[in-house]
């Protein structure tokens, strides 16, 4: 091989990994856009009332914790488990309207 070949690829090798990390950080950023959005959705479903919609895009197998000097805090188990707790947690009339802040 000579110089010119090594250089090329150099550079075909240095491309290739520059447009992989390019695509990661697009999917990143397409990924965070996405747990955003979704974060915005519960929370306002959550302020409406609607448990349902709040808990929609939370793993089946969830396992919530909050403290235990809250009422009803301690741990929950799956997501039916984390809406009946966001369900009681708004009739005791203990929940403020929930934001979600840029930060």
């Amino acid at each position: 091989m000579n110089i010119v070949t090594v250089t090329l690829l150099c550079l075909v090798i240095a491309q290739l990994a520059y447009s992989q990390e390019a695509t990661q950080r697009e999917k990143a950023t397409v990924g965070h856009d996405e747990i955003i959005r979704q974060l915005r959705a519960a929370y306002a479903a959550f302020n409406r009332g609607d448990f349902d919609a709040a808990v929609a895009a939370l793993d089946p197998k969830i396992e919530w914790t909050e403290p235990t000097e809250f009422p009803g805090g301690g741990a929950c188990h799956g997501r039916e488990a984390v809406k009946k707790y966001l369900m009681q947690s708004g009739a005791d009339g203990q929940r403020a309207a929930a934001n979600l802040n840029d930060s």
